[in-house]
């Protein structure tokens, strides 16, 4: 949705077919062929070996109002995975997250988040972007 020159929301529909990625507020997001051949898009944050992937959803429930026959959508969610390039490995806690990476990584990365107080749980982009930042830079050791 965006609101078009006269203050009217608007609702755009793109063809899937060619589109790949793109750019909307300063976010980077990519559609994704899932393992059931459908498509999601995924918000991507970091880039190199390992970056974060967010799929945004809400979930279709039914309304609890007296006499409702109608669906409505609850709050927003949000399932966060680690990419490394092939898999996308699902994290909750600092301690998921921490073991989406090689073994040889895991200790530096744990002391990462405790000395920099990062909760990934709760983190907002930026945070996530310089932890995988820093994940990326200690990859190759």
């Amino acid at each position: 949705n965006y609101n078009n020159k006269l203050g009217s929301a608007s609702l755009i529909e793109i063809s899937t077919a060619w589109l790949e990625k793109f750019e909307l507020n300063g976010m980077q997001f990519e559609i994704l062929n899932t393992a059931d051949t459908s498509k999601q898009i995924y918000q991507v944050i970091g880039s190199g070996r390992y970056s974060i992937r967010y799929y945004h959803f809400k979930e279709l429930i039914p309304d609890t109002r007296v006499s409702s026959r109608s669906l409505i959508f609850a709050g927003e969610e949000r399932e966060k995975y680690v990419f490394n390039g092939k898999d996308m490995i699902k994290y909750k806690n600092n301690t998921s997250f921490v073991s989406a990476f090689d073994i040889a990584q895991q200790e530096l990365i744990r002391k990462y988040l405790r000395k920099q107080k990062i909760k990934v749980k709760r983190a907002g982009d930026s945070r996530m972007a310089e932890t995988i930042n820093y994940c990326n830079s200690i990859s190759g050791l």
